[in-house]
């Protein structure tokens, strides 16, 4: 890979010689000088990288979509990624061996990860976890708001919220995110 980066940027150059402005762009395989007005340039520019970063947060979803809920949940709290993950590899393991085509990741089987592994503990020892906390509820109030009712609100609702409820942590996080626990009542009301 890093000797077809090379090649393809000394093609550039050479294709670009009156170009005289150079920039230093660093990729995974190194740091390397390219003529500033190319695509290299462009492509490893962190401002650009930042830009279609946040573009994707915007949108609440990926290049590679798993859903609203997952997609949301890798880009806003990364220390979901290994539960997610998990979730992936079992589906292509399961596709594979039964000769399936892949399906979406189960947001059930995801929202009982989150919460188990992630918002309950954080919610327990608020202290110490709050941003983390506060980052899994804004995921959870968004895709409420956002997404299918039935396939990312019903997990959400019956895996997470509903066990928030339970565990009686329903005050607390209506002191961190009162529109979310208003959301709740209402869909909860309207069943």
């Amino acid at each position: 890979m890093r000797e077809r980066l090379r090649g393809r940027m000394a093609d550039q150059e050479s294709s670009q010689s009156d170009n005289k402005e150079m920039k230093t762009i660093t990729t995974p395989w190194g740091s390397y000088q390219v003529p500033a007005s190319g695509f290299f340039a462009s492509v490893y520019d962190p401002t650009s990288m930042e830009r279609a970063h946040l573009e994707q947060i915007e949108r609440g979803s990926m290049g590679l979509s798993l859903g609203k809920f997952p997609d949301l949940l890798w880009m806003i709290v990364p220390e979901s990624r290994p539960i997610i993950a998990e979730l992936v590899r079992k589906e292509l393991d399961e596709s594979i061996k039964y000769n399936l085509h892949l399906g979406k990741v189960s947001n059930f089987e995801l929202a009982y990860g989150i919460y188990v592994e992630l918002l309950g503990p954080a919610l327990k020892n608020i202290s110490r976890s709050h941003d983390l906390a506060v980052r899994c509820l804004a995921v959870i109030q968004r895709t409420l708001v956002e997404a299918n009712e039935i396939a990312d609100g019903d997990p959400l609702v019956l895996e997470i919220m509903n066990r928030v409820e339970a565990e009686e942590l329903l005050g607390l996080v209506n002191d961190l995110t009162p529109d979310l626990v208003a959301l709740y009542r209402r869909i909860k009301s309207s069943r």
